[in-house]
Order: C-alpha cells, then sequence, then structure tokens
C-alpha cells in the first residue's frame, strides 16, 4: 500500500522514485521538475507521510518491498519501469528485484543501507561505523525525544554536528512529520532475506551510485551490491549520504543519463 495514486494516462517508460528514511514522495518534487525529458513520478511508502501512522501492516524491507510488486502490477500492460531509491528505498527496490517483476527495466540505486550481502570483513567496518552513527540516537529514542533523535540522525548521516538545524525548513518539516518511522526503522521486524544469492539472481541493469564522502558504513553496503548484482555499475559521485537532498538536478541529470542509457541498449538489440 502507497500513499500515491497511480499517475494518469501512463504511456511510455516511466522513471518511479521511493524515498529514503525521515522522508516521502515530496523530497522528489525537485528530481520530478528537473526531469522534464521523461514520464516521473513518485511514491510514498506505507507508515511514511504526514498520515503515516494511520497505516496499518510490518514495517520493513520485506513488506515495502512487497508493496512496491503490488504497485508495479496494477500499471498498464506495457509500461516499463526505471526504478530509482535512495538510502532505505533502494534496500526496497532491492527486495522488489530479488522477485524478478517483468515490468521493469532498470534500476538506480543511491546507497542502500541494508548490510545482508556482506562478507565477514565488510560487515566489520559496517558494524564499526554503525556504532558510531546510531549510538548517539538512542538515549533520545529511549528518552521519548523523537526530534532530538531525527536531529542527531541527519548530523551523523551527514558526518557533520548541526547539519539538521541549516537544512532548509521544507526539509526539516518533512524529516519531523515522518519522525514516527524512527523507532519502527530500528526495530522493524522480520528482518529482509537479502542475500548476495538472492542478489546474484537480478536480472535488469543497475546503476549503483555512492559518494566519495559518505560514511563507510554506505560505502560498503553500496560496493557490496554493485559485486554482487550481475548486470551493475558503481558510479562515484563527488558528495555524501545526502546528495539527493543536496543537489537534486545533479541527481536527475544522473538517473537520467542512466536511464537513456538502458534505452539505447534495448533500441540497439531490438
Amino acid at each position: 500500500m502507497f500513499s500515491s495514486q497511480l499517475p494518469e494516462f501512463v504511456r511510455g517508460p516511466l522513471v518511479l522514485f521511493i524515498h529514503g528514511a525521515l522522508a516521502d514522495a515530496r523530497m522528489w518534487q525537485p528530481h520530478l521538475k528537473a526531469m522534464q525529458d521523461h514520464q516521473a513520478f513518485a511514491v510514498t511508502l506505507r507508515h511514511f507521510g504526514e498520515h503515516g501512522q494511520e497505516h496499518q501492516g510490518e514495517f520493513g524491507i520485506n513488506q515495502h518491498g512487497q508493496d512496491l510488486l503490488d504497485w508495479l502490477k496494477a500499471l498498464p500492460c506495457g509500461v516499463q519501469v526505471h526504478l530509482v531509491g535512495w538510502s532505505y528505498g533502494a534496500d526496497v527496490v532491492l527486495a522488489a528485484l530479488t522477485q524478478q517483476p517483468d515490468n521493469v527495466a532498470s534500476a538506480y540505486l543511491y546507497e542502500p543501507g541494508y548490510p545482508g550481502y556482506l562478507n565477514r570483513e565488510a560487515m566489520a567496518a559496517f558494524m564499526q561505523d554503525a556504532e558510531v552513527m546510531f549510538d548517539p540516537v538512542l538515549p533520545h529514542l529511549e528518552q521519548g525525544q523523537i526530534d532530538k533523535a531525527v536531529a542527531t540522525l541527519m548530523d551523523g548521516s551527514a558526518q557533520l554536528p548541526g547539519y539538521f538545524q541549516r537544512q532548509p525548513q521544507a526539509l526539516r518539516q518533512q524529516q519531523l512529520d515522518n519522525a514516527h518511522t524512527l523507532v519502527q526503522q530500528m526495530q522493524q521486524a522480520p528482518a529482509s532475506g537479502l542475500t548476495a544469492a538472492q542478489l546474484a539472481n537480478v536480472s535488469v541493469r543497475v546503476t549503483v551510485a555512492m559518494g566519495d564522502r559518505s560514511r563507510a558504513l554506505f560505502q560498503q553496503v553500496s560496493q557490496a551490491a554493485a559485486a554482487q548484482l550481475p548486470e551493475a555499475d558503481l558510479q562515484v559521485i563527488n558528495g555524501g549520504h545526502l546528495w539527493p537532498l543536496e543537489q537534486p538536478e545533479a541527481m536527475a541529470a544522473s538517473v537520467s543519463k542512466h536511464v537513456q542509457q538502458v534505452l539505447s541498449v534495448a533500441v540497439e538489440n531490438a
């Protein structure tokens, strides 16, 4: 269940944006405006958004991945979709891709975060950095200081104290509107079944992008995803984990380039 209706009069390729944690479809509005040459749409995942607390069902990659699959099945016959996911949204896209939906043409993933397919060495580096990032958040959650937990997590994601307060007011409001998801995000169950073996069965073209200034945990997962996916390229951009929020036009251009490359190959192979 998405808090988004199907776009009307869908014809031809569709670029579908899936948001990350502490976000909803509103974060993609600048990206959609920048992609005038493509039919683009953004959805809000179950439990997210201004009225997300009213939603029922589990919270987690498995549920959101199934919601995405159901949404894709409801599209008109023949519509091919290019999925775009950031952070938690990239994990959701991967979960859906492991089920091999037949109307997905490609995916563009910016810094997935679920570590289920890391090897032992990469997992050790992931856990070490995850403790640094999340340990300051936990006391605020335990004390019921959700707004402070949100601010601390955003500062940690950016690796910059005070980052949350320096954002535009609209972004801060979106993140606070989704503060109720933070506890669910930290305690989601059951755990995702994403594994290296599942990623190896994904058949579509995937661009995995990561920032050269991002936290180690996001770089570890991005590198592992690109290595495990059979048809994947790893793209390193000049930025950090919050690049999609900071430079929406640059991300839109990168997504557009990815889609054009996939479409060009499809034409050549036709």
